[in-house]
């Protein structure tokens, strides 16, 4: 395994761990400001604010490869794990009262966790975006079940301790490999004004279109979905870990047994992907079980490929061009990903107001079906974005 893959592999251990798991405990936490719309409401304005600082510190981070990629990169990682340490001091109430604590932990969760979204460039090469695809299928099911594992550490006493802290561990190692790649300098073209501009340009339309509408139905995938997983296991951390994990291996395994079949034109087409990812998401919208919603989540996954839309189902995180920079369009998707989730965060916070999960839920999910359903019809299969 080379430095890149042993860094690439670490890191998603970190991000499979404790990624979706970091959001679901900071609403737990926020319930301390009153009801459980209140606490939707403010960790959806909270999810919606990390991708606004993101957009703003993306063009930065673009112009800051020119000085070194390596510390770009390792300066991503260091954020994650600032990230996780202040949940971890903020539950712990370092910070003072428990909504004091709790809004510390907010804040400086949101601003490091911004920076990652906005930092995490790898170093470049031909085949650095296809670094996932070369680990072995032992290493694909360790990752999967590391959401299980996270499940048992949140059971016990101060568990949030244990499994945020390994986490963050695992990331900091994920740096030790990094050390000894190869320094690159990365040129960025634009200045901070013109990675804006860029967004209006004409000849650029289709492309923001296609990536701000990957934001909205990743938004509803990898952030209210697992909200909604939350409610659907009544609470329970280890029930939440097992219905990712069962997701992902029975993924893995359809994928395999179907590959000859899901590699033709025809599954591939518009129509079909649209097909599969509306099944899935009325399966979501009636799934009543922990099966039944690993179900929905399987028959996504193995009926569309997540490299289309930049997500990693493994790290439930999506990130242009596999977290590699190519080129100044590698920014400019990313400031498109997280226009999509903010509208549609913005929009969820609107609906958390009625006091009505069906309505908060329902409104976040449709949007991301509109979502799903321009970049399949607007994009085609042609174009990749991962």
């Amino acid at each position: 395994m080379s430095d890149l893959s042993l860094h690439r592999t670490l890191y998603r251990a970190a991000l499979a761990s404790s990624h979706i798991f970091a959001w679901v405990l900071l609403f737990d936490a926020l319930r301390v400001f009153g009801s459980l719309y209140a606490a939707l409401a403010l960790v959806t304005l909270l999810y919606a604010i990390s991708h606004t600082l993101s957009l703003f510190f993306t063009p930065l981070a673009g112009m800051s490869l020119g000085h070194s990629v390596k510390r770009t990169l390792s300066l991503a990682v260091l954020s994650y794990t600032l990230a996780l340490t202040t949940l971890i001091l903020a539950f712990s109430g370092i910070f003072g009262s428990t909504k004091a604590s709790a809004l510390i932990g907010c804040i400086g969760f949101v601003i490091f966790y911004a920076l990652h979204r906005a930092l995490y460039f790898a170093p470049f090469s031909v085949e650095a975006s296809l670094v996932e695809n070369r680990t072995t299928t032992l290493t694909e099911v360790v990752l999967a079940v590391l959401p299980v594992a996270t499940g048992v550490l949140l059971m016990l006493p101060s568990g949030y301790v244990y499994a945020l802290g390994l986490s963050a561990v695992i990331a900091l190692l994920s740096l030790l490999p990094v050390r000894t790649l190869p320094e690159r300098y990365e040129r960025f073209e634009w200045s901070y004004g013109d990675a804006f501009f860029a967004l209006f340009v004409r000849g650029h339309r289709r492309l923001v279109l296609g990536s701000l509408a990957d934001g909205m139905q990743a938004a509803g995938l990898l952030f209210f979905w697992p909200l909604a997983l939350f409610f659907i296991v009544s609470g329970s951390y280890l029930s939440l870990g097992f219905v990712l994990a069962l997701t992902l291996l029975l993924t893995m395994l359809l994928r395999h047994l179907l590959h000859p079949y899901l590699s033709t034109k025809i599954v591939w087409s518009p129509d079909t992907r649209a097909t599969v990812m509306l099944s899935s998401w009325l399966m979501r919208f009636s799934a009543f079980s922990p099966l039944s919603a690993a179900i929905a989540d399987t028959v996504y996954y193995t009926g569309s490929t997540h490299r289309v839309y930049a997500l990693d189902p493994l790290t439930l995180e999506q990130t242009a061009d596999g977290g590699s920079y190519i080129d100044e369009l590698t920014t400019l998707k990313e400031m498109a990903y997280a226009i999509g989730k903010i509208m549609l965060a913005l929009i969820a916070v609107g609906a958390a107001l009625t006091e009505s999960l069906y309505v908060f839920f329902g409104t976040a999910f449709l949007l991301a079906i509109l979502g799903s359903l321009i970049s399949v019809y607007l994009v085609r299969s042609e174009r990749k974005l991962a």
